[in-house]
């Protein structure tokens, strides 16, 4: 099982990668079409909102310890996995 400082900093690195990936989707919603841009917002707004999420139990997790720290690991690793589905899907209809 990987270490608590590992495991930070992998989630930290995971951040670190979102923050890049939005602003990428962001400079390509940017150049959509005005109506294909309202929409691409409203989902770059959910992304924000899980990379914030991600953010903030990344600070607990600093401060978490036994039990708490596992269900903090296991809810980041579900926010993780629902980041790159949600990412895929507005890359995908940028893509198209």
């Amino acid at each position: 099982m990987i270490n608590r400082d590992e495991y930070l900093q992998k989630v930290k690195n995971h951040i670190d990668q979102w923050n890049q990936d939005l602003k990428q989707l962001e400079a390509k919603a940017e150049a959509a079409q005005a109506d294909a841009a309202a929409e691409y917002r409203k989902q770059l707004e959910y992304l924000r909102e899980m990379r914030d999420d991600a953010a903030k139990r990344h600070a607990q997790m600093q401060e978490a310890a036994g039990d708490a720290w596992k269900e903090v690991v296991h809810s980041i690793d579900k926010t993780w996995d629902a980041w790159v589905d949600a990412f895929g899907q507005m890359r995908d209809k940028l893509k198209g």
